[in-house]
């Protein structure tokens, strides 16, 4: 047997190759190669990439949550849940969402979506931007918030442009 065939060096490639598309939680990892790999290969890689902190949950817990607040950010409870589901410690958890501001990153996702969503009825404002905020998590009275501050924006953005409009 070669040693490019010894289990744990096709296990390190897999690994490796999985790690190029993006960071992985420990968990994640093994139970990817443990799909298709020894589970004594599985443990001496992960072991080993792990002290070289190419896996590291820690860093991974953090860039899920910066890739989560990005461009359609989500609250921080559907943030923690999902990296417990990667099998992240809840210690490790709890730091990477720490500093996530769910009212914040609500009126960010808020104002992007607004400029989707029909404004001349407001139950139907009301239903659509509440449904997409309450699919990403957020708080029954944190919704309803944002949702009465995006209604106001709207409606007063409308008024300004009819008087702009008027003293033509």
């Amino acid at each position: 047997m070669t040693r490019q065939d010894h289990p744990a060096d096709r296990t390190r490639a897999a690994a490796l190759r999985l790690l190029t598309h993006r960071p992985r939680s420990v968990r994640e990892l093994s139970d990817r190669l443990s799909e298709r790999f020894p589970p004594e290969a599985v443990c001496e890689v992960v072991s080993s990439l792990a002290e070289t902190s190419l896996l590291d949950d820690e860093a991974f817990a953090r860039w899920w949550t910066e890739s989560r607040t990005g461009s359609r950010p989500m609250a921080a409870t559907m943030i923690a849940g999902e990296l417990t589901q990667k099998g992240v410690d809840g210690a490790v958890v709890a730091d990477a969402i720490a500093e996530v501001d769910d009212a914040e990153n609500a009126r960010a996702f808020a104002r992007k979506l607004v400029r989707t969503i029909p404004t001349d009825e407001y139950g139907r404002f009301v239903r659509r931007l509440s449904g997409r905020l309450t699919r990403r998590g957020y708080s029954r009275g944190l919704v309803r918030s944002v949702v009465d501050e995006m209604w106001s924006e709207v409606t007063d953005d409308a008024v300004a442009t009819v008087l702009d409009v008027s003293s033509l």
